[in-house]
């Protein structure tokens, strides 16, 4: 297992982005710093947050990453912060026209969220959802390096009936027990269609298949927001029927038909089946 690293890689970081020559010291730096990243790291070196609790637990010192996080890793080990690498992200395009689907901007998201309200986003969850919907079960999120960021695009870890209560209340319309704990508002407009952009990769059609972070699905005259998780974890709320459905399990992603998996139609069907 590598070493910890104790050097501040950023000024090495600076000049490559300037497109400066590296000097020996610096392409040592970057050769540590790589083999830390590529280290292979056994399976259960994760860290997470408990959601409702939120009692630590690290059993390792160190996570699994891979190749591709090497431009946007962030943990204390290497000394790079997240502030950093924002500021280091460049705009592709304008906002606002053209739909694209980047777990980074998910990532950014959480990170802005956390500047606005001063804390973690497992704090912020657990208090503003789980404990007033009732969470039956302490949910999971798996960090990302030792400064205790969630992998806010992923890795959220709960059981079916709490993934249930999150669909409770889109048909809610954003209300629990009687409380209004998110703007209904919020709710309608989060789970609508972003028709006001471009998909690129259909002729720059109105997009008709996505909201505010909720995939939304046209299916025999009705549109259904869905929370799509990787690998086939699913929590459809069809305001039609009144009902949630929750399909948990794994399924390995094939080619989509209009950004969807093909297993959806199908879990739709026979869910619609039985709710007749």
């Amino acid at each position: 297992m590598m070493g910890i690293i104790n050097e501040n890689i950023d000024d090495v970081l600076d000049k490559m982005s300037r497109g400066e020559e590296l000097s020996q010291e610096d392409k040592n730096k970057m050769s540590v710093f790589q083999k830390h990243l590529f280290s292979g790291k056994k399976e259960n070196d994760f860290k997470y947050h408990r959601v409702s609790e939120l009692n630590i637990a690290e059993p390792n010192s160190e996570n699994h990453v891979n190749e591709s996080q090497i431009l946007v890793h962030y943990d204390s080990n290497t000394n790079i912060k997240p502030e950093y690498m924002v500021k280091k992200m460049a705009f592709k395009e304008p906002s606002g026209v053209y739909w694209d689907y980047r777990s980074g901007d998910t990532q950014v998201l959480g990170l802005v969220v956390e500047k606005a309200f001063g804390d973690n986003i497992s704090n912020l969850v657990s208090e503003r959802f789980l404990q007033p919907m009732g969470a039956e079960v302490d949910a999971l999120w798996l960090l990302d390096g030792d400064q205790k960021h969630e992998k806010a695009f992923c890795c959220f870890n709960g059981v079916a009936r709490d993934y249930a209560r999150f669909g409770q209340l889109i048909l809610n319309k954003g209300a629990w027990g009687g409380k209004q704990i998110v703007d209904s508002n919020y709710i309608s407009k989060a789970t609508s269609p972003a028709s006001y952009l471009k998909d690129p990769t259909e002729s720059d059609n109105p997009v008709d298949f996505y909201g505010y972070q909720y995939w939304i699905i046209q299916h025999k005259g009705m549109e259904i927001p869905f929370q799509n998780g990787l690998f086939g974890q699913y929590v459809f709320a069809i305001k039609e029927k009144n009902a949630v459905v929750v399909r948990l399990g794994e399924s390995k992603p094939i080619k989509p038909i209009h950004h969807h998996q093909p297993e959806i139609y199908s879990y739709l069907d026979a869910a619609l089946s039985v709710l007749k």
